[in-house]
Order: C-alpha cells, then structure tokens, then sequence
C-alpha cells in the first residue's frame, strides 16, 4: 500500500523578495514481511507550490520552481522546530521537578499521616526512606528524560556536556537545599520510641499543623 502524506509545510523566497509556500510530501509504502506485520519503506520526497506546481529541490535551502524555471530559497524561522518542541520540553521537565521538590517538601505530613494509619516506629520509618527513595528516583528519571529528548543541542560536544553538567549541578543544589529543610523534620532511625507521633512532638522546628498537633493530642 502506498501513501502520500505531507510532511512539511515552509516559506520560500526569490532573490526580488517574492515569497511561494513550498509543500513537502512523502511517498510511504507498506508492505506485510509477517503475520500481521507491516514495513513502513519511505521511498522518496516530492516538492510542491501550495498552487500545485511542481518544485525540484537542489539543496537543503535552494529549490526550483520547474514550470517559471524560478530559483527560490527556503526562509529558515527564527526559532526552529526543534527549538520551539525543547522550550515545551523544558518546561515539562520543570513541572516534573517541581513536583518532586512538592512531594519532598511534604514528606513530614506524610510521615504524620503514615503515623496515623499504623503508629509503628519500623513501619512508619520504612515508608519514609521508600518514599523519599522514590521522589529521588523520579527526580533522576526525569533529568534523563529531559536530556534524552532535547532536540537542539550545541554543535560542540564539548560544551554541550558542559551545558549539562551545569544543569545537573543546579538541580542537584536545589534538591539539597530541599533535603537540608525536610531532613531535620523527619525521624528516620529504626531505634528509639515505638510510637513515631511521640518522635515528631519532640523534633525541634516542626511546622504546626492541625494534623501534626491532632496526632500529638492522640499520643
């Protein structure tokens, strides 16, 4: 099966500033290698006006229109494709990192809040250090994630390492500053007091709640 599908649309002008939409299509061909399988074979590109004459492309920018035998270049945007999807990108790694900085943050309500289900010191202690394992996991996966899908990248691999490791310093700081403010309204000992809600009265700086104070009247 054959299709011909668009899969570019760009600006293109003459040396007299004369401006065409340039259409590019693609011929896709599928054919069953298997049982319920198909190999998508992309055979060739086909440029056109949006008026439906024909355009012969000669390089990465320069394209002739075949009918008015009419050079024209492509108008590269300011911002490119890739870079308009990374600006995205960014973003949806930032939601992610400001959600795990939220859930860190929170770790010592939800702490509180295991205590209330089970005021056990082992239990509530072990579903502190596997959560906060897992908000630093995510954390990692989400860095990866941002890196892997960033499409524009410095020509130089030099300072796109560099670019990188910045990056991972910055978000490594903000994480430890997260962890420095949480750490001290946790108990993440094993040894001590049975009841963790006689822990977390004692823990200097604990922010009042009216769950932490609820729990403390119950103790």
């Amino acid at each position: 099966m054959t299709a011909a599908i668009e899969t570019d649309r760009f600006k293109a002008k003459t040396k007299s500033k004369e401006t065409y939409i340039v259409i590019e299509k693609t011929k896709e061909t599928k054919e069953p290698r298997g049982r319920g399988e198909q190999t998508v074979i992309t055979s060739q590109k086909t440029y056109f006006l949006d008026t439906g004459e024909k355009v012969n492309k000669i390089n990465n920018t320069d394209f002739m229109i075949i009918k008015k035998d009419l050079l024209i270049r492509k108008v590269e945007p300011f911002f490119s494709k890739p870079f308009i999807v990374d600006i995205k990108t960014l973003f949806d790694g930032l939601k992610n990192l400001a959600l795990c900085l939220a859930m860190l943050v929170a770790l010592p309500i939800m702490q509180a809040m295991a205590a209330l289900t089970y005021d056990h010191r082992f239990f509530v202690v072990a579903f502190t250090w596997a959560a906060l394992v897992v908000i630093i996991v995510l954390a990692g996966y989400n860095f990866i994630w941002l890196y892997k899908t960033m499409e524009a990248k410095p020509k130089s691999k030099v300072l796109d390492k560099a670019a990188w490791f910045v990056t991972f310093l910055i978000v490594a700081f903000i994480f430890f500053c997260a962890i420095a403010i949480t750490y001290p309204k946790l108990v993440l000992a094993t040894s001590g007091s049975s009841s963790v809600i006689d822990s977390i009265n004692a823990i200097p700086n604990q922010v009042s709640t009216p769950l932490l104070n609820n729990l403390c009247s119950k103790s």
